[in-house]
């Protein structure tokens, strides 16, 4: 048996064997795994029996996140005891915003790892640090101002004097940012007094573009290696694939370093976090290294800094919805044939099932507005349905289809709009798109024409406004102009003969409104008889066209008619007038 190899600090003292922090490392690990905040994991860390040798191990990433949930200044204990890889995949996930660095964010992390008192921890933190992104801090914060050639500077702000005596800096900044770059130019030079002086002669002549393209070069080469995909790898994931085509065999899972996305989102007790459960311990950490691979990629393919924690959280959580809906359809909501499929079939897969499954909603309602049925040609993005149909369709029109609210909670029209979660909401979405295939159709068997409806209602109203305008407006405008004696169309009602509709579609009994006989037969009447020579189903929607109709107009005519026994057209009826 091979004799344990003891661990020991640099005086020679005897720390743990090998063996011994594997195992203590495992057991943080897994208590990390069920820790319910981010205060938990900061206290189990910085309270590990060999915290300075265990944290420097860990994903880069739980530790990072750690510290964004809390802050940097609740976790500087934390900083301090992690490694120089890590630290370095802070200021790499943090301190940029797409292709440029930030600097007030570089400098903050590097003002938290300064006010270690071991400057040997916060000397090597800044040496595995790229010296680009070293002399990008310095170059935005300073003035350089070399002696031999003006000796006479006049500087404005707080200025440093070089030891070697050829340089005099000018800080560009204050306060904080101030402090930060004042400490690291006085670790610079006691580390090493000739290569600090090199790089302020490099400061002033290099141009901050080349630098910048150089250490973002060097920054997207590390995320890779974290698991974060190119630009067009993480595209694919949201690739449109049959979504009843049978799954391919995982070949084998990704190389990519632990992560602990897993457990940072909590389960929302969808559909795949209950099949995750019945995995077992080796499928899990398959499992979990693709979908570590997954959740990267997504928040590349979203455009998601790591830096933005709520956005994060938020982007990561509609991902897991998104997984969750491409298995319960894979396995048809067998959740014993869940389990297989995810042992066996590819992650990535099952996603973009969950993502077509949206998208075939996206493609009718596409198809749908470019027939010029659904929409005035002026207002091309904006469908003519009534909540909650029309919030659905414009929420499934999105770059990535959503579901909206509204057709779980109907009085809200502006209720939120996110990725559909189960198989039950996308039925929803399907139903909602055929209810506005339907209601097209019935429109026009009633003579509406997109192109003609347009330019007889812009003739009466401003263009801008019929961006607003629904189904129901143009229908009862329809319908009042028979009533008032003109003839069917989808036009405006003559402001003339306003007062001819209210008389014949209103009455007031008990100091109530309600429609005359002749008014719902009006409304309905022409949407029975197109519909009869339709189907089951369009006669089904032109009844609850008509009953919105209907309420429409009682709630929003009704109640000014029994006030003053007639209509303004300026009170926001609900019909086109002029």
């Amino acid at each position: 048996m091979a004799e344990s190899k003891d661990l020991t600090k640099g005086n020679g003292s005897k720390i743990a064997t090998r063996e011994q922090l594997l195992s203590e490392r495992a057991e943080l690990k897994a208590a990390l795994a069920r820790a319910p905040n981010a205060r938990a994991r900061l206290d189990l860390m910085i309270s590990a029996p060999h915290a300075e040798l265990i944290v420097p191990t860990l994903p880069a990433e739980e530790v990072y996140f750690t510290v964004k949930e809390l802050g940097m200044n609740d976790s500087l204990e934390l900083i301090h005891l992690a490694g120089p890889d890590q630290f370095r995949s802070f200021v790499d996930l943090d301190a940029w915003r797409r292709d440029r660095i930030d600097v007030p964010t570089g400098l903050l992390w590097l003002r938290a790892a300064a006010t270690d008192h071991d400057d040997e921890r916060f000397q090597k933190k800044l040496a595995r640090l790229d010296i680009e992104v070293l002399e990008l801090l310095l170059k935005t914060t300073m003035h350089i101002w070399d002696l031999t050639e003006d000796p006479d500077p006049e500087p404005s702000g707080p200025t440093y004097p070089s030891p070697e005596g050829q340089y005099l800096v000018e800080f560009l900044v204050e306060g904080a940012e101030y402090i930060g770059a004042k400490r690291l130019l006085d670790q610079l030079y006691a580390e090493d007094p000739f290569k600090a002086a090199r790089m302020l002669e490099a400061i002033r002549w290099e141009l901050p573009t080349e630098l910048e393209e150089s250490a973002y070069r060097w920054r997207n080469a590390r995320l890779a290696d974290l698991g974060f995909p190119d630009l067009a790898e993480a595209l694919s994931f949201f690739a449109y694939v049959d979504p009843d085509a049978a799954l391919p065999l995982l070949e084998k899972a990704p190389a990519v370093p632990e992560g602990f996305f897993l457990a940072r989102i909590a389960p929302a007790e969808r559909f795949f976090d209950r099949v995750v459960q019945r995995l077992d311990e080796e499928e899990r950490g398959v499992l979990e290294r693709q979908l570590v691979t997954l959740l990267n990629a997504v928040m590349v393919a979203e455009s998601v800094e790591p830096g933005e924690l709520e956005e994060v959280e938020r982007t990561l959580r509609e991902a897991r919805d998104t997984l969750s809906l491409g298995l319960e359809h894979a396995s048809q909501g067998d959740p014993s044939r869940a389990e297989a499929l995810l042992a066996s079939a590819p992650l990535k897969r099952v996603f973009q099932i969950g993502v077509s499954l949206a998208l075939k909603q996206k493609f009718r309602v596409d198809r749908l507005l470019r027939s010029g049925r659904a929409a005035l040609p002026g207002s091309k993005d904006v469908p003519l349905f009534d909540p909650p149909v029309g919030e659905a369709l414009v929420a499934l029109r999105r770059r990535r289809p959503l579901y909206s609210e509204a057709l779980d909670r109907p009085e809200e029209p502006s209720a939120p709009m996110r990725p559909a979660r189960d198989l039950e909401e996308l039925a929803k979405l399907s139903d909602a798109v055929a209810e506005a295939e339907r209601l097209a159709d019935l429109m026009e068997k009633l003579g509406f024409d997109a192109k003609t409806a347009e330019g007889s209602l812009a003739a009466a109203h401003p263009v801008e406004s019929l961006a607003f305008l629904r189904f129901s407006d143009l229908y009862l405008s329809a319908a009042a102009r028979e009533l008032a004696g003109e003839s069917f169309a989808f036009a405006p009602l003559p402001a003339s003969r306003l007062a001819d509709f209210a008389r014949r579609a209103l009455q007031v009994e008990g100091g109530e409104a309600t429609l005359t006989a002749e008014a719902l037969e009006a409304l309905r009447a022409p949407l029975e008889r197109e519909a009869s020579a339709l189907s089951s189903e369009h006669r089904q929607t032109a009844d609850r066209f008509a009953a919105l109709c209907v309420r429409r107009l009682t709630e929003e005519a009704g109640a000014p008619f029994a006030a003053s026994g007639k209509l303004d057209p300026e009170l926001g009826l609900p019909l086109v007038v002029g």
